[in-house]
């Protein structure tokens, strides 16, 4: 099966069918998203970056937002 035969098969979904395969496919996002996040970092890598990103604006050490974008258009 590729994408197109999906496609096909549910353009052919009643409205009852669509609504359960919009919920199921969400939820798969959802849990692949979530398995993503699990890959790429530890909890505790959350809470040390979470804690530095805190530790850094509390003390006035950010970019203001304008100046992000300065210079990108040079790269």
């Amino acid at each position: 099966m590729n994408i197109t035969d999906i496609k096909t098969a549910v353009t052919q979904l009643s409205q009852d069918e669509l609504a359960e395969f919009v919920e199921w496919l969400n939820k798969f996002q959802e849990s692949q998203w979530d398995k993503q996040i699990e890959k790429d970092k530890t909890k505790e890598e959350i809470i040390k970056d979470f804690r530095q990103a805190w530790h850094e604006a509390m003390n006035g050490q950010t970019i203001p937002v304008a100046k992000i974008w300065e210079g990108l258009d040079d790269v």
